[in-house]
């Protein structure tokens, strides 16, 4: 609908997300939060709703194996998958919901 304002998509596990040192880490999406808040860039801002992507949605873009590798990953606890991606044990669910919201973007 021309005029209304973007909609955002937050949610509290992409803040409860421990990355440690990594660049994509929980305290930067905290600092940009608290920028927007500032800003009143969030006000009268729709909070969308979205929910987490299923495996037919992931496997549209992913091979089983990648999606499983992964799983298989951050059960065993995680750690760096490479010297720039980081695992943790809660990374699948996080990335799952995440995927959903950008589903949920571009559906809406």
């Amino acid at each position: 609908m021309p005029g209304s304002p973007a909609a955002v998509f937050r949610s509290p596990a992409f803040l409860g997300h421990n990355t440690g040192d990594h660049v994509e880490r929980a305290a930067r999406i905290a600092a940009i939060d608290r920028e927007l808040e500032r800003r009143h860039l969030l006000d009268e801002r729709p909070q969308a709703g979205f929910t987490p992507a299923t495996d037919a949605q992931i496997l549209a873009v992913h091979t089983s194996r990648h999606l499983s590798t992964i799983e298989a990953f951050a059960r065993g606890g995680g750690g760096w998958i490479d010297r720039d991606t980081v695992v943790r044990t809660d990374s699948v669910e996080v990335a799952r919901l995440a995927a959903g919201a950008g589903i949920a973007a571009v559906d809406g």
